[in-house]
């Protein structure tokens, strides 16, 4: 399983983690299983720092937010979404992503996890561990 995440209670956000290569279907099932388990409005803390390429496209980015734009879920209820990666290209394309999704919800990218957990922190008032 290539995107598996828990519910930090204490720190009030979703802990996911990515290794390996990636698919859109494969991202699109993630957010799928938040909806339906109700942990979508909390904020998310994404460490894909073991994503391995081939990574998405530019393309398969567009074709992402394409596909969550068209969901139906409780778009106000959506918490922010912080990325941790290593890889520049990476880096790149989430920007690229959170640029298509920006109207939907709030999706920031960083190099280190100390400054995405801070970031959220700052983003929903959630408590540090």
């Amino acid at each position: 399983m290539p995107i598996v995440y828990k519910l930090d209670q204490a720190a009030g956000l979703v802990r996911t983690t990515v290794t390996g290569p990636i698919t859109v279907e494969d991202i699109l099932n993630h957010l799928k299983n938040t909806i339906r388990e109700k942990v979508l409005p909390l904020a998310e803390l994404v460490d894909a720092r073991e994503a391995s390429p081939p990574f998405l496209s530019p393309n398969d980015m567009r074709l992402l937010a394409e596909r969550i734009l068209a969901m139906t879920f409780d778009r106000q209820a959506l918490g922010p979404r912080a990325v941790v990666v290593e890889d520049l290209t990476m880096f790149g394309l989430v920007r690229i992503f959170a640029t298509f999704v920006s109207t939907v919800f709030t999706i920031n990218v960083f190099r280190r996890s100390q400054d995405a957990e801070a970031w959220l922190i700052e983003q929903t008032g959630a408590r540090r561990p």
